[in-house]
């Protein structure tokens, strides 16, 4: 048999005794961890160069200070990441 601390009898206790309960969500947040849990093991990062008119460049800019977001390129970064995401959604 294993020898447990007070601690660990305590909580093997209670979940004995019934006062643990399952969450009514629980399928649903098990699938978002396993989703982030997904795209995090999946995050290998590849580099894409690309020319935008001066303007655009600009503009990204101004949009990424606008949103609080320090850095451009990881504003870019998620906009792309949204657009993709929604398409896949739509597809689906």
């Amino acid at each position: 048999m294993i020898e447990l601390n007070q601690e660990e009898q305590s909580l093997l206790d209670s979940v004995e005794s019934g006062q643990w309960q399952s969450k009514p969500d629980l399928a649903q947040r098990k699938l978002f961890l396993q989703q982030c849990t997904q795209q995090q093991l999946a995050e290998q990062t590849a580099h894409l160069d690309i020319a935008l008119s001066k303007r655009d460049f600009e503009m990204l800019k101004s949009f990424a200070v606008k949103d609080c977001v320090n850095n451009y390129q990881t504003f870019a970064k998620g906009i792309v990441h949204r657009y993709l995401q929604e398409r896949l959604d739509m597809a689906g």
